[in-house]
């Protein structure tokens, strides 16, 4: 995470972040779906540019909300 840090300035990880949070994204979508409406299921991830572009992403069912 520190040498993440370090680079960030350079946006060496952008597209490594951008791939991590689609995929964790994805994964809560999926979920949710298995799950159904009745249940909500929230993703907290890192997006464009790392820890300091928290972004959270919750799904219902097979809706985003």
């Amino acid at each position: 995470m520190n040498l993440d840090l370090r680079d960030l300035v350079d946006g060496k990880y952008e597209g490594e972040w951008e791939r991590l949070f689609r995929e964790g994204e994805e994964l809560a979508r999926r979920l949710a779906h298995e799950l159904g409406p009745d249940r909500t299921v929230t993703y907290k991830g890192v997006a464009h540019g790392g820890p300091a572009a928290l972004t959270a992403v919750t799904w219902q069912g097979c809706r985003r909300l």
